[in-house]
């Protein structure tokens, strides 16, 4: 058992405006930034995530169920979930979740430390060259500021050669393969010591 407290995943209220937690500054001048998923009026997430999951996105979901999920999601003590802020803009979301309590742990040889990076939704990433590996080095930098985060892990599908890119240009080392379904999915995992191989 790890010897602290889980405060990466903590509980929250997600009908309240969040602040940023982390933001970090790029050459580029501009700014990137990351703040837990609010449904709370007037600036309820779940429609910007919605419309951006019906626009070359496979997802079949509505508002209305994507609002149940985030509600699940932020009263979990397992999971937590962020937008992604481009000076400020929302421009993607993601999730992370400790893999002791996910399905995932059984796909691997998990650890104690170890968290899930899933990014279901990042419309710039076809837009920008550098901004989806800053994000990535954006939330790397904040989730391994968490003394319990040893190991950050992220599922990537066989064919998904941009993000397999991404992934090794942050220093995530190609961990295990397995079959999800019909799928094969890579399992690529960066170590709290491992440095990135693009610089910030």
């Amino acid at each position: 058992m790890s010897p602290y407290p889980n405060r990466l995943c903590q509980q929250l209220d997600p009908f309240i405006q969040h602040a940023v937690v982390h933001e970090q500054f790029f050459p580029q001048n501009y700014t990137v930034a990351l703040r837990p998923v609010t449904l709370a009026a007037p600036e309820n997430d779940v429609h910007t995530i919605a419309a951006w999951m019906h626009q070359g996105y496979d997802s079949q979901q509505t508002a209305e169920q994507l609002q149940v999920m985030y509600i699940i999601i932020a009263e979990s003590d397992n999971s937590q979930s962020f937008m992604v802020l481009l000076n400020h803009t929302p421009v993607g979301q993601l999730d992370i979740y400790q893999v002791s309590q996910d399905v995932l742990k059984d796909c691997y040889p998990s650890k104690e430390g170890d968290y899930r990076l899933h990014i279901p939704v990042i419309p710039v990433m076809q837009q920008h060259t550098e901004l989806p590996v800053q994000v990535v080095q954006t939330c790397l930098t904040y989730f391994f500021s968490f003394p319990e985060t040893e190991r950050i892990v992220w599922c990537i599908h066989v064919s998904d050669d941009a993000c397999k890119s991404i992934a090794l240009l942050t220093g995530f080392e190609l961990l295990h393969s397995f079959m999800d379904g019909d799928r094969e999915m890579l399992l690529f995992a960066r170590q709290r010591s491992n440095p990135a191989v693009s610089g910030t």
